[in-house]
């Protein structure tokens, strides 16, 4: 169905368009491209929401050469009017030859229109479905929430050799390398919040902010989401402190308190249950769909038993724990294989082995 020449296009847009996760807001990322027969002739990525679609600037930096032409897209071409004009009109208007896309938008706004049918009725051929599976997983957030109308969990874990993902004799506080510890700085670019428990602000005093110079234009730092049973979070804590920028969250069972010493940017939620679910529920409805955990165990386990956690990332360090160091749910064979996980993907960093998963 597909040439071979399309299939290698559509993979390098999937791979182009992932590297705007984070900058996009609440769009999905893309990356279009226009081609005639084997020749390349213009390409486009949709850059931040509200300004031009991948689709668009293609057929911008194409001009004349759109017509008669194939257009390639890793996401259907919407058909809505939203912050910008629809796509399809403009595809129309170029007088493509052929649109290959990836796979259809769920979103109910573009779903509804039926834009392969106005696209053919144009004269157009439209096929969908290349590079499929991979074009899904470039948005897993973005199908995610118009598919479930549920936020998307990711669970980040640094963990040992043999398995241990706290280290009990406060000699370090890092178990990864450097480079390990960078890229959980680039996937915190992608969230739309970090959450903890607070057993993890009390130990490890984090700031869970951008750093490594990574913060650049375009990304912004998350929101950062506390699940505190008792509010026993400091107000001196560096989460709060070196975050004065930054909306903090902390849920709390807890109806009386000192809530009053915490600064205005910290809101402070009661909740009688404080389930995983309820918690994942008023974060879909504030707009946080792409939900970013690192701990600490009670928080993994609490997610995992409640079936909310959608994918993991682990990075595992070429070194042992101690018999007493707390023991990670994700346990790996010598091949690096865990029954939990599925669509399972390994990079390295150093020494340390990125493995990262859908969980089952």
């Amino acid at each position: 169905m597909f040439s071979q020449f399309e299939l290698k296009i559509m993979n390098s847009l999937i791979e182009q368009a992932g590297l705007m996760r984070g900058r996009t807001g609440k769009n999905p990322v893309v990356a279009a491209a226009i081609i005639n027969k084997h020749e390349l002739i213009s390409e486009g990525i949709h850059q931040k929401e509200g300004s031009d679609h991948a689709e668009i600037i293609a057929i911008k930096n194409a001009g004349h050469k759109c017509k008669g032409a194939t257009l390639l897209v890793t996401l259907e071409p919407c058909t809505h009017h939203g912050k910008t004009p629809p796509c399809n009109q403009a595809i129309i208007n170029a007088k493509f030859k052929k649109v290959v896309y990836a796979v259809k938008d769920p979103n109910p706004n573009v779903a509804q229109l039926k834009g392969d049918k106005l696209l053919e009725a144009a004269g157009i051929e439209v096929l969908s479905g290349c590079c499929e599976r991979e074009a899904i997983a470039l948005n897993e957030v973005f199908f995610k929430r118009h598919t479930k109308y549920k936020s998307f969990v990711t669970l980040k874990m640094a963990q040992s050799l043999d398995g241990k993902i706290a280290i009990n004799d406060n000699t370090t506080k890092y178990i990864t390398s450097k480079s390990s510890l960078r890229q959980v700085h680039k996937l915190r670019r992608e969230a739309d919040a970090i959450l903890v428990g607070i057993g993890t602000v009390l130990d490890d005093d984090p700031m869970l902010n951008i750093r490594y110079n990574l913060l650049e234009e375009g990304y912004k730092n998350p929101i950062k989401i506390i699940l505190d049973t008792h509010l026993r979070t400091p107000t001196d804590a560096r989460i709060i402190t070196e975050n004065i920028d930054t909306e903090i969250v902390i849920f709390t069972k807890k109806k009386k308190g000192d809530k009053h010493l915490f600064p205005s940017y910290v809101t402070i939620i009661e909740s009688e249950t404080l389930s995983i679910k309820s918690v994942l529920k008023v974060c879909f409805n504030r707009g946080l769909y792409n939900i970013f955990v690192e701990g600490g165990p009670q928080i993994y386990k609490s997610f995992l038993e409640s079936g909310e956690a959608d994918k993991a990332v682990i990075f595992i360090a070429p070194s042992n724990g101690k018999k007493n160091d707390v023991t990670s749910p994700f346990q790996f064979n010598e091949h690096y294989c865990s029954e939990k996980l599925e669509d399972v993907t390994m990079i390295r960093f150093e020494n340390d082995v990125c493995i990262s998963g859908l969980i089952k």
